[in-house]
């Protein structure tokens, strides 16, 4: 509805700042229409239209710090991610198109049929976002 909305309104219109180079004599609107500096007509999204999963994780850490005299301290601790092991699809760099054009892998054309939904899984290293789960065990000596 507010697709419709807005393509009704709006959508073929004098943007404001076009407006403002006719107000001050620079073009006409029928030559910034033919130069397209119009604002542009958003598709509307198809039945069934999906965006991206969220973002489900709980990360637990547990630290016992141990006092050695007064200028040593030990820390120990464990780190556990995503510690339910909640299965993660859609990692933050798997985006959706900005561009409202309606086409497959933008925010108003994507449906089921055509959505590209990886789990995330192990990257390199010690930190993926939202993978699964993974323990770390720590030790800090201040002094």
């Amino acid at each position: 509805a507010a697709i419709n909305n807005y393509n009704s309104k709006y959508a073929g219109t004098l943007t404001p700042a076009g407006q403002a180079l006719v107000t001050a004599g620079f073009f006409t609107p029928n030559q910034l229409v033919s130069l397209g500096a119009v604002m542009p007509t958003v598709s509307a999204p198809p039945a069934g239209n999906v965006g991206l999963g969220w973002l489900r994780t709980f990360d637990l850490t547990y630290a016992y710090p141990i006092k050695i005299k007064e200028r040593f301290e030990i820390i120990p601790s464990i780190s556990a991610f995503n510690a339910f092991n909640f299965a993660n699809y859609d990692s933050p760099n798997n985006k959706m198109g900005g561009v409202l054009d309606g086409a497959p892998g933008d925010a108003n054309g994507t449906t089921a049929a055509n959505r590209v939904a990886t789990r995330t899984g192990v990257g390199s290293g010690v930190f993926t976002l939202g993978g699964p789960r993974q323990l770390e065990f720590g030790l800090k000596i201040t002094f």
